[in-house]
C-alpha cells in the first residue's frame, strides 16, 4: 500500500506540479508550458550581441507536448576573447510572495553536455557592481551526464541560499556567495516579488539544447497564492483586487509597470500616455557604452521637483573604436500600451541650459532586421530640443527606422524612403524596450523629461489592444442610443396620428362625408 501511495503521489507531482501540499508545505507553479495551456509569462531572448558578441539563442514553445525549448550556441565575444551568453527572460507577469519558500525547482531535460547553465531572478543591483549587473544568480546542471536515463526529464533543485547577486559579469560565476556573505543573499523584498525570471547559458562555449516543462517554488507556506491567474482572480474577487479590471491576454500583471490593470491611460484629448515621470509606471536606469569597452558615463534620477525624470552624462570616445560611444536612459520589460493606431511620439521636456548636443535619439522595440548585425535591434529616430524651457518634441512614427548605423545611431534608410524599415504593428502594440539616448556625438548632455505620449491616435476598438478611448466609446454609444430613441419616438407619433385619423373616419361615416382611411402595415 505504501508503494502504491508513493507512485500515485509521484504521478500527481509530474502531471500537475501546480499546488502540491506535503506535510504543510506547498509547491507553487511559476511557469508551465503544458499542452493547451497558455504560458503564464511572455518569454523573449536576450543574447550577447547587445554587447558586441556573436552568440545565438532562440526560445520556442512546442505545444504538442508542452515544452519550452531553449537552444543555440555560446561563442566568444570577439573584443573580449571570452565566452558570451544567451538567455531567455520573462517580460511582465504576476509573481507571488515566495519569502516563505525554500527552493526553485526546474523540470528540464538537456540534450547536450553543456555545463554553463544559470538561472536568475529579480533586478537587485549591488552598489559595488556595474550598472547592468542585476539579479540573483545560481548555476545548475542539466546535461545528459546528470541523468540516469538520457530521454527522461529531471527535477533540478536550487535552494534560494545558493543564489547571489555578486557575480562575475564575464563568466556568471559567483564572486562572493550567499554562504560567504549574507549581504548578497536574496532578501525578503526580492522574494516577495521576483519581478523577472531568466534562464541562461553563460561563460562556457558550446551548443545548448534545454527543454523546460515547468518552474516551481517549493516548500512554501500553505497561504502562498498560486500564480495561475484564472484561479487566483477567482479566489480573490473584490473591489480591492488590483486585477479586477485586468484585460488578461497572456501577460499577467506587468512587473515593470505600476499600472497594474494593464489598461492604456487615455488622456482627455485622446493621446495615449506611455510614461509620466511625476509617478513613473516603469523602472528607468542608465545603460552606457562600458558594456562594450567605452568610457561614457550617465545617471538617471526620478522625482526631480516631483515631476521630472532627469538624464544627464557625457558621451566619450570608445578607445577600441576611436569613435564616440553612447549613453541611455532606458526601461524594459514593463507594460507598454498599444499605440499602433497613433501617428507620432511626443516627449514633453524641460531644458535648463541651452542644448548644443546634437546626438539625441529615441529608440524602442527589440525588432531585428534580417540583414543587420546581430546586436542591431529596435527602431530609432533622431530628435533635437529647441532652446531653453518647457517644450514638446514631436517625432512622427514614420521617422523611425530599423536601418541605422551602429557607430553613430544615424538612420541610413528612413521609413519614408522605404516602408520595409517602418516600425511594424507588433512592435507598436508592445514596445518592450524604450530608450532616450545620447549617441555618436561626444559631449555633455542633460535632459529633464515630464512625460512620453503617443499622439494623433484613432482609437479603433481592439479586444487585445487596450487603446480604445473611453470618450470615443461614450460618444459612439450616445449617438447610437440617440438614433434608437428618435426612431422609436417617430414610430409612436406616426401610429398616434394614424389612429387619430381612423377614429375621425369612424365618427363621420354616418354623415356620408368622404374621407380616406389610413392603414399601417407593420
Amino acid at each position: 500500500m505504501t508503494m502504491i501511495a508513493l507512485l500515485l503521489f509521484s504521478s500527481i507531482i509530474l502531471d500537475n506540479n501546480i499546488n502540491v501540499v506535503v506535510e504543510g508545505k506547498k509547491t507553487v507553479n511559476l511557469e508551465s508550458f503544458k499542452k493547451g495551456v497558455r504560458p503564464i509569462h511572455t518569454w523573449f531572448e536576450v543574447n550577447d550581441p547587445v554587447m558586441g558578441g556573436v552568440s545565438i539563442g532562440t526560445f520556442t514553445i512546442r505545444e504538442e507536448d508542452g515544452v519550452g525549448i531553449f537552444s543555440g550556441e555560446v561563442k566568444d565575444v570577439p573584443r573580449l576573447s571570452s565566452p558570451g551568453f544567451i538567455a531567455v527572460r520573462t517580460r511582465g507577469g504576476y509573481y507571488p510572495d515566495l519569502s516563505s519558500c525554500q527552493s526553485i525547482r526546474l523540470m528540464v531535460r538537456g540534450t547536450t553536455p553543456y555545463t554553463g547553465y544559470r538561472v536568475s531572478f529579480g533586478v537587485a543591483h549591488p552598489s559595488s557592481t556595474l550598472t547592468f549587473e542585476r539579479g540573483f544568480k545560481a548555476s545548475f546542471n542539466a546535461s545528459m551526464e546528470s541523468r540516469t536515463v538520457a530521454e527522461e526529464f529531471q527535477y533540478v533543485y536550487i535552494p534560494f541560499d545558493q543564489f547571489s547577486n555578486n557575480w562575475d559579469p564575464k563568466t556568471g560565476d559567483h564572486i562572493v556567495s550567499c554562504s560567504q556573505n549574507k549581504t548578497f543573499c536574496p532578501d525578503e523584498a526580492a522574494l516577495q516579488n521576483l519581478q523577472r525570471l531568466e534562464i541562461m547559458a553563460e561563460g562556457v562555449l558550446g551548443k545548448i539544447h534545454l527543454e523546460v516543462k515547468s518552474i516551481d517554488a517549493i516548500d512554501c507556506d500553505d497561504d502562498v497564492v498560486d500564480i495561475m491567474l484564472e484561479n487566483f482572480m477567482e479566489q480573490q474577487k473584490g473591489e480591492d483586487a488590483p486585477w479586477k479590471d485586468l484585460d488578461y491576454v497572456g501577460k499577467g500583471i506587468s512587473h515593470g509597470a505600476k499600472n497594474n490593470n494593464n489598461k492604456a491611460i487615455i488622456l482627455e484629448n485622446g493621446d495615449i500616455r506611455i510614461e509620466s515621470f511625476d509617478n513613473p509606471q516603469n523602472d528607468w536606469f542608465p545603460l552606457n557604452d562600458p558594456v562594450m569597452g567605452g568610457q561614457s558615463v550617465s545617471k538617471v534620477e526620478m522625482g526631480r521637483n516631483n515631476k521630472f525624470g532627469v538624464f544627464d552624462g557625457e558621451v566619450k570616445d570608445v578607445p577600441s573604436l576611436s569613435a564616440p560611444g553612447f549613453i541611455k536612459m532606458e526601461t524594459r520589460g514593463g507594460y507598454f500600451p498599444d499605440v499602433s493606431s497613433c501617428k507620432a511620439l511626443r516627449l514633453r521636456l524641460r531644458m535648463i541650459l541651452p542644448d548644443k548636443y546634437e546626438g539625441w535619439f529615441v529608440t524602442f522595440g527589440t525588432h531585428h532586421r534580417a540583414d543587420a548585425q546581430p546586436y542591431i535591434r529596435g527602431y530609432k529616430a533622431h530628435f533635437q530640443p529647441d532652446g531653453v524651457g518647457r517644450q514638446d518634441v514631436i517625432i512622427p512614427f514614420d521617422q523611425f527606422s530599423d536601418n541605422w548605423d551602429p557607430l553613430t545611431g544615424k538612420v541610413l534608410v528612413s521609413c519614408l524612403e522605404d516602408p520595409k524599415y517602418c516600425a511594424d504593428t507588433a512592435t507598436l502594440r508592445d514596445m518592450t524596450i524604450f530608450s532616450i539616448m545620447g549617441e555618436g556625438v561626444n559631449g555633455d548632455l542633460r535632459l529633464e523629461i515630464e512625460s512620453i505620449d503617443a499622439i494623433q491616435c484613432s482609437h479603433n476598438t481592439d479586444a487585445k489592444g487596450r487603446t480604445f478611448s473611453f470618450f470615443a466609446n461614450t460618444f459612439n454609444n450616445f449617438v447610437l442610443w440617440g438614433a434608437i430613441v428618435v426612431g422609436i419616438f417617430s414610430l409612436v407619433m406616426f401610429t398616434v396620428i394614424v389612429e387619430h385619423r381612423n377614429r375621425r373616419y369612424h365618427n363621420r361615416e354616418g354623415t356620408g362625408e368622404s374621407i380616406e382611411r389610413l392603414t399601417v402595415t407593420m
